[in-house]
């Protein structure tokens, strides 16, 4: 079982089920001062061609200070814009 960090921290079974299904559902996901008291954070998976997970990519600061739709509006196209690269120029190093 997860510890509980915050009073904010989801530690049972029954809380992060549903929450990891719905960041995988969206693409995105936050956290709301539930690692430490003030901090927020939001978070977009970037994705290749197939689908892969490539990085994730996120902003954290003050939680009263973040404005979780306006940094979501900078978040999405940068992770959408990796889906461009095909998926074979991943293994070419």
């Amino acid at each position: 079982r997860p510890r509980r960090l915050t009073p904010h921290t989801l530690t049972s079974r029954r809380d992060l089920i549903p929450e990891i299904q719905r960041a995988r559902r969206r693409g995105w996901a936050t956290l709301d001062q539930e690692s430490e008291i003030g901090l927020g954070s939001i978070a977009c998976a970037a994705r290749d061609s197939d689908g892969a997970l490539r990085a994730i990519i996120g902003f954290s600061g003050p939680a009263e200070r973040l404005d979780y739709p306006t940094l979501l509006a900078y978040l999405q196209p940068a992770c959408a814009n990796l889906d461009r690269i095909p998926a074979e120029r991943r293994d070419a190093r």
